[in-house]
């Protein structure tokens, strides 16, 4: 059954990672870029609760401000990224998977799936590496299989609401954690074999970070400092917690070229946990910069593991910042929005 189009927000930031001193988060002839001239790193991110597109340039120093574009009432749930980074798909409230040119920041179609009334799209997509398969869920815990090339889809029971979504690394089975703080596999082909993987976690994975085989899964609980791995060649799964002091995981992103995956915690004068593969463990060291990460939530790391793009979202406000992966500093960061902002996650694309 089809809800009506309900246009929402699409708030892109666009953050430019051009730092020529450091070559921050450039890549040879990365999305449409040409001639093999290093492309640029831009950041994408949705705001349910405003109505206006910003655009910020970070420089060695700071983040400037570049301006801001009406919108009008849309509300986004999750963006991600095209492998070539020439298209963003942004699910909403409304059934409506928005199609985007990163080249023109412009919308050029929908893709609109069925569910039964009252239900929405789930906070996480991931696309296949090819380009061709896009994975999402609904409320009312069905998952989709969508075929990019024609909006053509299929769909299956899953048995809770996806918060979080992740491929293995040979593509052969999707992963989704659930409110029913269950993660759950099925076959990337057909949505069948719908097993779980790990059960009996705190809370739900918010957020997770495919690394060299295995998925880290976060917690989002407070008082709870639990990270599931899961082992994807056997599927078999173990927890491992983070110090003394350390609380409520949100999400995770690993870092290429290390053996790191960094964790977000939601507490006040909040911290970026780092999560060594190789032994495995939390450190006790953490980032933090007071105030001025106060709430961290969604992150986003560069393709050169260089930097990692984190939003911070205290009750009053937001910030969006990055963080220097070889120093473990906070460089640079700017209040975005002086009321609350709403933001479900962070792409980067190159262009």
């Amino acid at each position: 059954m089809r809800n009506k189009i309900i246009l929402g927000l699409l708030v892109l930031i666009s953050v430019s990672f051009m730092l020529l001193v450091n070559g921050c988060g450039t890549v040879a002839g990365g999305g449409g870029g040409g001639g093999g001239a290093a492309a640029a790193a831009w950041t994408y991110f949705g705001n349910d609760k405003t109505n206006c597109i910003y655009y910020y340039y970070i420089a060695p120093d700071s983040i400037t401000i570049s301006g801001t574009i009406e919108l009008g009432g849309y509300s986004p749930y999750h963006i991600a990224a095209s492998p070539d980074f020439k298209k963003l798909y942004v699910s909403t409230d409304s059934l409506k998977i928005f199609v985007i040119d990163t080249g023109t920041n412009a919308i050029t179609s929908l893709i609109t799936l069925d569910a039964p009334a009252g239900a929405s799209l789930s906070k996480a997509m991931c696309v296949s590496s090819d380009g061709k398969c896009l994975y999402t869920g609904v409320q009312t815990s069905n998952i989709y299989k969508v075929y990019l090339e024609t909006g053509t889809y299929e769909s299956a029971p899953l048995g809770g609401f996806v918060e979080s979504i992740a491929l293995s690394p040979d593509e052969t089975k999707v992963y989704f954690g659930l409110d029913d703080k269950t993660i759950r596999k099925v076959n990337a082909s057909t949505l069948g074999g719908n097993t779980p993987v790990a059960t009996g976690g705190a809370s739900f994975c918010q957020g997770m970070a495919v690394k060299d085989g295995k998925l880290y899964c976060p917690i989002n609980q407070a008082g709870t400092n639990e990270c599931i791995i899961i082992y994807t060649g056997t599927d078999t799964s173990e927890s491992i917690f983070g110090p003394a002091g350390s609380s409520t995981f949100y999400s995770a992103v690993a870092i290429p070229g290390t053996n790191e995956v960094y964790i977000s915690s939601r507490l006040m004068n909040g911290r970026i946990y780092i999560l060594n593969t190789s032994v495995p463990t939390i450190e006790t060291a953490y980032i933090s910069d007071g105030d001025n990460l106060a709430f961290p939530d969604y992150m986003a790391v560069t393709a050169d593991g260089k930097y990692v793009c984190v939003m911070d979202l205290p009750s009053t406000h937001g910030r969006i910042g990055y963080i220097n992966t070889t120093a473990r500093t906070v460089e640079a960061y700017t209040t975005i929005e002086a009321s609350t902002l709403q933001v479900n996650n962070i792409v980067i694309v190159y262009k």
